[in-house]
């Protein structure tokens, strides 16, 4: 479906629908450590994420009005041509939720086409992450998506609408309450590091690139929109689509305490640890990381990933959001996924990974539903020759 065609159901107020007899959909024991993933779509300084196409890093540029706090301005990753604010209230509110309501703006079109792929007779819980302080700012990003639903088709499909101010682990976030959920969950998440409130975060001002420091990050800002599929205990492969297994963390001391070959070994563990049940000679076609600027954090992947898969060169084949697009905030778990998935062939593989803690190390894997039907299919095929033999 056109972008013309979902832009007109937008703006087209549907009848009230007449109640119709539909099984309820809503339940609680989805598998909490397995998801499907299915599409999705993201807006950074580099580009649009989407459609099969990841765009080139963008450089940083020097602010206009934003200092780190050796009092020199700071380089930053800013979207350019943003919408218009639709809601003049949130002027006088919070400067952080103006700049994410006009990133949701600008993605709303693109996360309605995602929902093309949701079964007709299936529906949907839609999950926010915005970190925004103010109730009254919360409750209008909230009323802006309710409404954008209600003016669609997919207005009668929307089971739950939750707002989280933090981007938890994905299996956490996506996860359903005592109360249940629907199938699908559409993962909405968006944030801007380009205001003073979000960069005196005192977790943020320890990874900026200042500079009086040097290396370090340089803040940024994004929105993204990822579909996913609840998985039941009973349902092991889908013909599209990836698992998205739980991570593995591995903790470990502080790395400013750790020799190059020490820190590269832990980094080792934690790769074959995650990469597991894989084919000799199996490699990720893809691998993306969320910082690779950081002390250290180039030498520590290129070393362990060489030695575990000699076929990927991580400095020249990971992405890296930190360089592609800068800090990102709580959009950086989302953004990582979407990264991850496009462009990715059907059967290809690719692994994740959070560097940007001093003391752990997080990683997961997307597993190719296609590959690993094929790979069963195959079994059986051999298991039923063997046995006509």
């Amino acid at each position: 479906m056109s972008r013309a065609s979902i832009f007109d159901r937008l703006h087209q107020r549907l009848p009230e629908p007449e109640p119709e007899p539909t099984l309820d959909q809503t339940r609680t024991d989805y598998d909490p450590d397995r998801l499907r993933l299915i599409d999705g779509v993201a807006l950074t300084s580099a580009g649009f994420v989407g459609n099969g196409d990841i765009p080139e890093p963008a450089g940083a540029s020097l602010s206009e009005s934003l200092h780190g706090a050796d009092g020199y301005r700071l380089l930053v990753h800013e979207i350019s041509d943003l919408p218009p604010l639709s809601d003049l209230r949130l002027k006088r509110l919070e400067a952080r939720a103006v700049r994410l309501q006009q990133l949701l703006q600008a993605i709303v079109i693109d996360a309605l086409m995602l929902l093309e792929s949701v079964p007709e007779d299936s529906r949907f819980d839609v999950i926010l992450t915005a970190p925004v302080r103010s109730p009254e700012a919360t409750d209008i990003l909230t009323r802006y998506l309710q409404d954008l639903f209600a003016e669609t088709a997919f207005g009668e499909r929307l089971g739950e609408l939750r707002v989280t101010r933090k981007a938890d682990d994905p299996h956490r976030l996506l996860g359903v309450t005592e109360e249940g959920g629907m199938p699908y969950v559409l993962w909405i998440c968006a944030d801007s590091l380009l205001n003073p409130e979000a960069l005196a975060a005192p977790d943020i001002r320890t990874l900026l690139s200042q500079a009086s420091r040097g290396a370090g990050v340089y803040p940024g800002e994004a929105v993204v929109a990822l579909l996913a599929q609840r998985v039941l205990p009973q349902q092991k492969c889908f013909e599209e689509g990836w698992l998205l297994g739980k991570g593995v963390t591995h903790e470990h001391s502080a790395r400013a305490s750790l020799r190059n070959n020490q820190r590269r070994k832990e980094l080792i563990e934690l790769l074959q640890s995650v990469w597991v049940n894989a084919e000799e000679g199996d490699e990720p076609a893809r691998m993306v990381i969320d910082a690779f600027a950081l002390p250290g954090r180039a030498i520590e992947l290129g070393g362990a990933v060489i030695e575990c898969w000699p076929g990927v060169d991580a400095l020249e084949d990971a992405v890296a959001l930190d360089v592609s697009c800068g800090w990102t905030g709580e959009a950086i778990p989302a953004l990582m996924l979407v990264m991850a998935m496009t462009g990715l062939g059907a059967d290809q593989e690719a692994v994740i990974m959070s560097l940007s803690a001093e003391t752990s190390s997080e990683a997961w894997v997307l597993r190719s539903f296609h590959r690993r039907a094929a790979q069963t299919e195959a079994l059986s095929e051999a298991h039923t020759k063997e046995n006509h033999s």
